[in-house]
């Protein structure tokens, strides 16, 4: 069985790499072995991508929109913005999970003004991956408008849509402080990716950040000194590629040695036993699809 093929989407104005500079990323993340080499790699690309700020005017007070012309300019081989950190952390796990990895910084084709660049290229990558993680900045609790753009680019073509249905989703947000807006973001972000078909997953069980990474970075190159926000993108990276391969094997004709069990708990009912009904047909209705499998029905209610 070929490998499974995770592709991670930077969504933010501040990204540092584009075309060979993603292409160099991925082969960075994978020749690192150990979560102290990925800290000490991500305290220095994000310390590069802060002197490149620096550099091109905001240590003189330049407004934003100069800095940005000023960065723009060049395409750098070098560097992580926070998004970028993010997403390159859960690059990272996926790939200690046995995934195949690549990116894409979103400014590369979604431009401030004007048509899409390139989106065949882009369909065509969003397409031969088997999962996406998706990250952000947040913006007064949602998403940036480059991954707003994304979702929109994939909700527009119907043929894409439909290619992207089933696939493995998660998500990562950056906000400036720990309760910044992170985990509306990634409900935001999850319930569009859920209404296009996509499965989206969560972190795993080692964090308390149930909806995806979420992690903490008030300024240019200051992500690597949040460790909890490293867990939880380690996390997700991680259990998109672990979901991936789970669902891989299933298109490759593994199947369960056991009987599947499903447990439903109904912890809230109306008067009228609505919700308990609603269960009980669903169930119904699964076990005239599949004999084989096991519901049982906890009415927490009682």
């Amino acid at each position: 069985m070929s490998k499974i093929s995770i592709l991670g989407l930077s969504g933010s104005l501040r990204n540092a790499r584009f075309r060979r500079g993603s292409l160099s990323l991925a082969n960075e993340i994978e020749d690192i072995e150990t979560e102290k080499e990925l800290t000490a790699y991500l305290v220095q690309q994000t310390k590069i991508r802060a002197d490149d700020f620096l550099e091109a005017g905001l240590s003189t007070g330049a407004p934003f929109d100069e800095v940005y012309r000023a960065l723009h300019k060049k395409r750098f081989e070098r560097g992580l913005s926070n998004s970028e950190a993010a997403t390159a952390t859960a690059l990272w796990a996926a790939h200690r999970a046995g995934a195949k990895i690549s990116h894409i910084g979103l400014a590369e084709h979604f431009p401030p003004n004007g048509p899409v660049r390139e989106p065949q290229s882009l369909a065509a990558a969003l397409r031969a991956a088997d999962g996406i993680i998706v990250s952000s900045p947040v913006y007064f609790g949602d998403r940036g408008s480059l991954a707003q753009s994304l979702f929109e680019f994939i909700a527009s073509d119907p043929g894409l849509k439909q290619d992207m249905a089933g696939k493995i989703y998660g998500g990562l947000a950056v906000g400036a402080k720990r309760n910044g807006g992170q985990e509306t973001t990634l409900i935001y972000q999850m319930l569009d990716m859920l209404n296009m078909g996509l499965l989206a997953v969560g972190n795993g069980h080692e964090t308390t950040a149930q909806y995806g990474g979420t992690a903490k970075a008030g300024d240019v190159g200051t992500f690597a000194s949040d460790q909890y926000g490293l867990q939880t993108c380690i996390g997700t990276g991680r259990r998109v590629a672990r979901t991936a391969v789970m669902k891989s094997l299933n298109r490759n004709g593994a199947c369960l040695t056991d009987k599947l069990s499903i447990h439903l708990w109904l912890v809230q009912d109306s008067k009228d036993g609505r919700g308990h009904r609603y269960f009980q047909n669903w169930a119904n209705d699964l076990h005239d699809r599949d004999p084989s499998i096991n519901v049982r029905i906890f009415n927490a209610g009682k």
